[in-house]
């Protein structure tokens, strides 16, 4: 049997049409923009709801640039077992509503939609991530969201973070799978994970080479970090 919700939603299809819908989409995400979680579980992306609860802390740090005219590049743009995906890359457009955001996928995720372009490569290729970079510009926000694979995240860093605009924001998450062998991890102290990669980031704030050193703060929470740059 078709449950109510189903029913009324395929009522509210009928009246309005798909244009319409879309259009109704779009009212209640701007009264929903001012608060990323909501925002984020109107859109259905992981990084609002409990078991990640990372949006309270995007917001702290990016709340104050929300007018800005943004580079947001997202590694991971999800959906291979439910659509396109683009969750989080449709938070991101409405939250900052002057930014332009970039997502990256090894699958071909084409949204073609306002504000965003997506790429198809992946994050382990220099190369790959060196042309995307050429193409839109300095990014101001970039976010791993991708493999989740140490490797993968080691090879980003290393590759997008000497681009990354002043004062720039490069945040890693589910640094848990650091401790995963299945992610290419290990326990605590196992050399080439991203935890290492933070905790090198770590000593080199504390020793503070000025003209060497590019990163200005690091922020570590349950299974992200937010890193600061210059």
């Amino acid at each position: 049997m078709t449950s109510i919700s189903a029913r009324a939603r395929s009522g509210v299809k009928r009246v309005l049409g798909t244009r319409g819908v879309a259009r109704t989409k779009r009212v209640v995400a701007l009264l929903l923009s001012r608060d990323l979680t909501r925002l984020g579980r109107f859109y259905g992306t992981n990084k609002a709801y409990p078991d990640f609860m990372y949006t309270p802390h995007y917001e702290k740090y990016l709340r104050s640039r929300r007018w800005q005219p943004l580079r947001i590049l997202e590694i991971g743009i999800g959906g291979y077992s439910q659509g396109t995906g683009g969750s989080s890359l449709r938070m991101w457009r409405t939250y900052f509503p002057r930014a332009h955001v970039f997502g990256i996928d090894i699958e071909p995720r084409d949204l073609r939609e306002p504000r965003i372009t997506t790429y198809c490569g992946s994050q382990s290729d220099p190369a790959f991530l060196e042309r995307v970079v050429a193409e839109i510009g300095a990014p101001d926000v970039v976010i791993d969201d991708g493999s989740h694979r140490s490797a993968d995240i080691i090879t980003s860093f290393e590759t997008l973070y000497p681009h990354l605009a002043s004062g720039g924001l490069y945040v890693i998450e589910d640094l848990h799978c650091s401790y995963n062998p299945d992610y290419g991890g290990g326990p605590p102290g196992s050399e080439h994970t991203s935890v290492e990669l933070v905790k090198d980031l770590v000593d080199r704030v504390a020793q503070r080479r000025p003209g060497v050193d590019e990163t200005a703060a690091i922020h570590v929470y349950p299974r992200i970090a937010f890193i600061e740059k210059r």
